[in-house]
């Protein structure tokens, strides 16, 4: 039994001394006074770089890497003249800040407000600011200087009878404000929608009405005033004007 006991004794002890067997490196003199000791890594090629997060591409993207666009236009509700054609260039300052130089006009052979005009030609040159709130939808506000020229009609004519072949002219700087949706994408597109646009009469810069001199009949001459006065104290709009061009 003693002898069974002794065994099993030893059997263990060898077990724990076999499974105890470690190996310690042993420091050396110059690893144990402090020296640092170079450490196994990964190829300095195959280091992590930062991650970097990449923006889908979208209108607001395009627009915050661009510089201009030019564009053309058509805005077919309008005020005074309908059916505008409009040439414009937009320098982007951010993604966020534009600001617009819009030429409108349009001629046409019609009567203005009941009265019998000839040729009437309106053009408008605006300054527009244009403040995006996200992707495409913004809102603008500036300048505009609106000019109004008209030939008078058959129906006028001088103290002999003669038809009077002149016109007239008036012009107005105001202020302007609306809003609309502009699309860009990478290839350089761009559509843009003005929804609403309003343009309030402030000064009277110029009026050419010699004309008015060589009207005989009253009713002429209130009549060539009416136009006048309604040009350039009525406010004018711009409803759906529609815009295609090239962004760079």
């Amino acid at each position: 039994m003693k002898f069974l006991v002794l065994i099993l004794a030893l059997s263990v002890q060898l077990a724990l001394g076999q499974s105890l067997d470690l190996k310690v490196p042993q420091l050396t003199n110059e690893e144990s006074s402090g020296t640092p000791i170079p450490v196994e890594g990964p190829p300095e090629g195959n280091l992590p770089g930062p991650i970097v997060k990449i923006r889908p591409s979208t209108s607001q993207t395009a627009r915050d890497a661009s510089r201009g666009t030019v564009m053309v236009g058509h805005q077919a509700i309008t005020s005074w003249l309908p059916s505008k054609n409009t040439l414009s260039y937009t320098h982007i300052f951010s993604e966020r800040w534009t600001l617009e130089g819009e030429y409108s006009f349009q001629t046409i052979n019609t009567s203005f407000i009941g009265v019998d005009l000839g040729k009437i030609s309106e053009r408008r040159t605006t300054l527009h600011a244009r403040r995006y709130f996200g992707n495409s939808f913004h809102l603008s506000f500036g300048a505009v200087l609106s000019t109004f020229e008209a030939r008078l009609g058959g129906v006028f004519v001088d103290s002999l009878g003669d038809r009077i072949q002149s016109s007239f002219r008036a012009q107005n700087l105001g202020v302007s404000g609306g809003l609309g949706n502009r699309w860009q994408w990478d290839n350089g597109l761009t559509l843009g929608v003005d929804w609403l646009r309003i343009n309030v009469p402030m000064l009277e810069t110029r009026v050419d009405d010699n004309v008015l001199d060589s009207l005989d009949d009253s009713d002429n001459r209130e009549d060539v005033k009416g136009v006048i006065r309604t040009f350039s104290r009525i406010p004018t709009f711009v409803l759906l004007g529609l815009n295609i061009g090239y962004t760079f």
